[in-house]
């Protein structure tokens, strides 16, 4: 979901969540100027998400934090550890679903 011209209906769909709480969310992140919302050309009830500066500097952050997390689990685990980490990850991930 990463790009140009997401909506709420994206995030609603991606995350599937109800639509009263990513719009909470939405306003949450609004307010606290990590996003902003553009109305769509096409159709003036859609409205657009947008990172701001602000957002995109906190998305850098959090990026460099989870490369760096990744590289310690790496670094604490065999490959064959890892493999077993992912699978039973992936085991867990699907069962939420």
């Amino acid at each position: 979901m990463r790009g140009e011209n997401v909506c709420q209906r994206d995030v609603e769909r991606e995350t599937g969540l109800r639509p009263s709480s990513v719009s909470a969310m939405i306003g949450n992140l609004e307010r606290s100027d990590f996003i902003t919302r553009m109305p769509a050309e096409e159709d003036a009830r859609t409205k657009y998400l947008a990172l701001t500066k602000l957002g995109r500097e906190l998305c850098n952050k959090n990026k460099q934090l989870m490369d760096k997390c990744d590289e310690q689990i790496r670094n604490a685990l065999t490959d064959e550890e890892q493999r077993t980490l992912k699978n039973l990850l992936v085991k867990v991930l699907d069962s939420l679903k």
